[in-house]
């Protein structure tokens, strides 16, 4: 009988000494840092980039140290420049410093609005909510996305060749 008592005490202390120990809490993914300093969000949630997908129908972009904007209205350039957001997050690099400013809008609205990087070792965007104030989201870009900015600026240097 004392053994059945020092058996069932010695699988309590088991059950017991095996329980998960309590969870500490995950400091927020839109504040992380990495140990060399560079900032981490999450990605765009995907069913924003579907939405843009199926109803964005234009797009604003307006650069920093150049003096000229271009938009898109028309569908195919609207959804291949929706393509130029990469799935993947980049670490941010808080030397680099934006081109300029990218506005997805739907129906008038913007939908989202985010800077775009386009320096060495800063090739991605920057998501902003709260009317452009509050960064929350990051995506690299595509390599599709990099050839279409360096064409735009090569057009605007042509256009304007003493960048004024």
């Amino acid at each position: 009988m004392i053994r059945i008592y020092g058996i069932f005490a010695f699988a309590g202390l088991m059950l017991l000494g095996c329980q998960e120990a309590p969870k500490k809490e995950q400091p927020e993914a839109a504040n992380t840092t990495t140990a060399a300093g560079a900032a981490l969000y999450p990605s765009v949630a995907l069913d924003t980039l579907e939405m843009l997908w199926s109803k964005c129908n234009y797009i604003d972009f307006v650069f920093y140290n150049l003096n000229f904007s271009v938009s898109q209205n028309e569908p195919n350039a609207v959804r291949s420049t929706i393509q130029h957001i990469a799935a993947d997050v980049p670490p941010i690099n808080n030397a680099c410093k934006p081109e300029g400013r990218i506005f997805f809008q739907v129906d008038g609205r913007n939908a989202l609005e985010g800077d775009f990087y386009l320096g060495k070792d800063c090739i991605y965007y920057i998501w902003y909510k709260d009317g452009g104030k509050t960064p929350y989201a990051a995506n690299s870009m595509t390599q599709l996305g990099v050839k279409f900015f360096q064409d735009l600026f090569q057009k605007a240097l042509q256009a304007n060749p003493q960048g004024q």
